[in-house]
Formats: C-alpha cells, structure tokens, sequence
C-alpha cells in the first residue's frame, strides 16, 4: 500500500507542475523567416533618393498621395491613393523621405519614410517607367496641391521621353502640367505623386 501511495503522489506531482507552466508567454508571436530574407521590402541599392521639407501655411489635412492616370483620366487605388495624412497646422513642417525605385524599368516601388515609419506603393508594367521631377511650391500662395513627381511609362523609342524633354526648365517640369492639361493627356499612363493640404 505504500507504494501504491508513494507512486501516486510522487507519480502525479510531475502532471500537476507541467500543467500550470505555460510553454509560451501569451502575446509572444514567433516569426520564421529563410536565412537572409528581409521582413518589409526595402529600396534598392540604385533607388534615388529624395529629402522633402514642406513648410505648411494653415491649418487643415494634409496627405501625400499616388494618383494614377490613363490619357489624363483619373484611374481610382483599388486600395487608395493616399500613402500618409494626417491633420496639420500653421507653422509646422513635414519633412521625409521618398525613394523612387525603378527595377529594370519594368517594375516601380516608392518608398516614404518619416522618422521610424515607411508606407510602399508599387506599380507594374509591359513596358518601362522614368520619371520627370516637378518643379514644386511654384504657386503655394494661392494653391495647397503640389505635384512633386511624374512616373510615366514609355516605349523602347522614349517616345514620351522626348515629349517632355521639351517642357523641362532647368531639368524639372513646371507645375502648370496637371493632368488636365493637353501634353500630358497624350502620354498613354502616367503617375503623379503630390501633396495637398
């Protein structure tokens, strides 16, 4: 009989002692990846790089979006247009950081980065992409949207290329090219990446 005891308290303290221990912490999520493989995408080597510091000069929202159009129509993000937003007043500044990566030309990703935090967007084609830097904050007195980046897709003649080169002024492109307008209805997809407040 003292046996049959002595197995019994002895027998049954392990399952009581493992049944109270958790094995793993609750919140505490195990993530496994292949051996150097990354988490987030993250820009390129050859991405081009681009520091903006907005001065705002009233109150409102402010966003940063990615629009895309087709012969100047607007085509609506299944998932929006927007990258960040948020509420903003008189005085303040918005600074980041933009990549625009172009992988071989047929892929397109922009990177934003403010301060710790990054938003993506990434486009495709058959063809190839480039893109014209806009002049920006030539008319912020009576205008709050300003256009800073025009990605477009051209053909293997640069055909759009050579169209635009001709509206340059010192290597960027005037603000009064909005979508709207006649030269850039005639480029068959085109992307602009603005600001409004």
């Amino acid at each position: 009989m003292k046996n049959i005891l002595f197995f019994m308290l002895f027998g049954l303290v392990p399952f009581f002692m493992t049944a109270q221990v958790r094995k793993k912490p609750y919140g505490v999520t195990t993530i496994t990846t292949s051996a150097g493989s990354k988490l987030a995408p993250a820009p390129s080597e050859m991405a081009l790089k681009y520091k903006l510091d907005i001065p705002i000069r009233r109150n409102g929202d402010f966003s940063l979006e990615l629009k895309e159009y087709r012969q100047g129509v607007y085509v609506k993000d299944l998932l929006d247009d927007k990258i960040i937003g948020g509420k903003v007043n008189e005085g303040d500044r918005m600074e980041f950081v933009q990549f625009l990566d172009f992988k071989g030309g047929k892929e397109f990703q922009l990177f934003t980065y403010v301060g710790t935090s990054m938003w993506y967007k990434k486009k495709n084609t058959e063809k190839k992409f480039d893109y014209v830097q806009y002049e920006g904050n030539s008319n912020i007195g009576t205008s709050f949207t300003c256009p800073l980046f025009l990605i477009y897709e051209d053909d293997e003649k640069g055909v759009c290329k050579k169209q635009l080169s001709k509206l340059l002024k010192g290597g960027k492109l005037p603000d009064k090219y909005t979508p709207e307008s006649e030269v850039l209805k005639k480029l068959p997809r085109f992307f602009i990446v603005c600001y409004r407040y």
